[in-house]
């Protein structure tokens, strides 16, 4: 047994350290070679002379110059955009926007003055408006099992909640309909999609559409490839500022309705912003952002009757909320709504980084013990802390009670520009606490349903 352990091959990784991830290159190099081929030309091992040159479909890779047609023609970047529901950048709001220098630097370089200003817009706006957030805490028989199992860690337990609650609020708004097409946006593994097909009457013409940019390990298609647990689930690996819904095959003829969900779908996130654009402006093959309000009543019907029959329409939206802190100006569906208010883009950046002190409060010394208990992370693992507060409070002489209610007024007037885009576009639109927040801090959910 020993002869034979001895008599295997080693296995070396690639010695090329990858400073954005902070390891080194997991690729297999080849016999007598210290760096895999994407990195040996880097370190002046490419004995053969051969040039790399960086791959034209997506610059995060590298080809033998020699190779580029054949590569061209197998890149996966190609297999996702050519596709018929590929259109670059339909859902980005303004093409080619170019950012100030102050809507780049962290909050930590902005002058004292500056962020008062916006602390006051933003104190104002809430002391003239109402913005009613009801608590909506809600659970489905269908997780009582799972929710039931002991041998679950707090984790586990802390997404089933998260999910029950989503699933609990489609069926009190009536979203568990037949005649469907459920689209899960940042899907990921699919649980959120999993779960609603579990607490789906069954039958009824349903399908289930998973959007992501990426696959994932581990997914939970593999729970619905029998024809016994319900219709298989499909899957669409691309970035939603490319996608252009009215194109996509999978969701079949004009009398299927549309139910949108994600859970605190990150990414970029901006995908929020991008997802409603997707869902509103470019399922019927229109790109236009102009919103409903710049349009006469008579219009608005017309426009409407329109959609109406030219296919699919959207009768409910379910999106769980985070990262406000990412958003992009060009991007954000709001943009109408916050110029209303005197809001220019360099404050759009000030409110998005100050929103990070909702989830971060007061962030000690960096190396503390205690920061883990300080910093609430999102889905992903990361800190919701993106843009150099450095725990500071500016000479501002605010306490750590009010960093946390002035970034939760920043995540909520961010999410009134959701709610009135949806609105201005014909749903009925509102923000709900759906989990309590020891459950977990971003536990805003925005719930939208089509007027007729």
């Amino acid at each position: 047994m020993a002869d034979e352990q001895e008599s295997q091959p080693t296995r070396i990784t690639c010695g090329f350290y990858v400073k954005r991830k902070n390891r080194y290159c997991k690729m297999i190099v080849g016999k007598g070679k210290k760096y895999c081929g994407e990195h040996m030309h880097l370190s002046g091992e490419n004995g053969d002379n051969r040039k790399r040159i960086l791959c034209p479909l997506d610059p995060k890779h590298s080809v033998y110059e020699d190779q580029l047609k054949n590569h061209l023609k197998r890149c996966n970047v190609k297999k996702k955009t050519d596709v018929v529901y590929y259109a670059k950048n339909i859902n980005s709001g303004i093409v080619d926007y170019k950012p100030s220098s102050e809507e780049k630097i962290p909050l930590s370089s902005f002058p004292q003055d500056c962020i008062s200003k916006v602390i006051h817009k933003l104190k104002k706006f809430f002391k003239d408006n109402n913005l009613e957030v009801m608590p909506h805490i809600m659970s489905h028989d269908a997780f009582k099992a799972e929710m039931s199992q002991e041998n679950y860690g707090p984790s586990v337990h802390k997404h089933l909640k998260q999910q029950a609650s989503l699933v609990g609020n489609m069926e009190r708004l009536g979203l568990l309909q037949p005649d469907t097409v459920y689209l899960e946006f940042g899907a990921g593994k699919g649980k959120l999609s999993h779960w609603v097909q579990q607490a789906h009457p069954e039958g009824g013409n349903v399908e289930y559409v998973l959007i992501d940019r990426a696959s994932n390990r581990y997914k939970f298609d593999s729970c619905h490839k029998r024809g016994d647990n319900g219709p298989d689930f499909k899957r669409v690996l691309l970035d939603i500022e490319h996608l252009n819904l009215g194109e996509l095959p999978h969701l079949g003829d004009k009398t299927r309705r549309i139910v949108a969900v994600s859970k605190h779908l990150c990414g970029t996130a901006t995908g929020r912003y991008l997802t409603l654009r997707c869902l509103l402006d470019t399922l019927h093959g229109s790109s236009a952002t102009e919103p409903d309000s710049t349009l006469k009543s008579e219009q608005k019907d017309a426009k409407r009757r329109k959609l109406d029959a030219a296919g699919p329409s959207v009768i409910g939206i379910v999106v769980a909320l985070c990262c406000h802190h990412q958003c992009y100006w060009p991007h954000y569906v709001g943009r109408p709504f916050l110029e209303s208010l005197g809001i220019t883009p360099q404050e759009f950046h000030l409110l998005c980084c100050m929103s990070s002190w909702a989830t971060c409060g007061m962030r000690p010394p960096q190396g503390s013990s205690k920061e883990a208990e300080h910093c609430n992370t999102d889905e992903s693992g990361e800190t919701d802390d993106d843009n150099g507060v450095d725990g500071s409070d500016k000479g501002l002489g605010l306490s750590i009670a009010d960093r946390e209610e002035i970034g939760r007024q920043c995540k909520r007037l961010l999410d009134a520009g959701r709610v009135w885009y949806l609105r201005e576009k014909g749903f009925n639109t509102s923000l709900a606490y759906y989990v309590d927040s020891s459950v977990s801090l971003e536990n805003v959910v925005l719930l939208a349903t089509a007027n007729t």
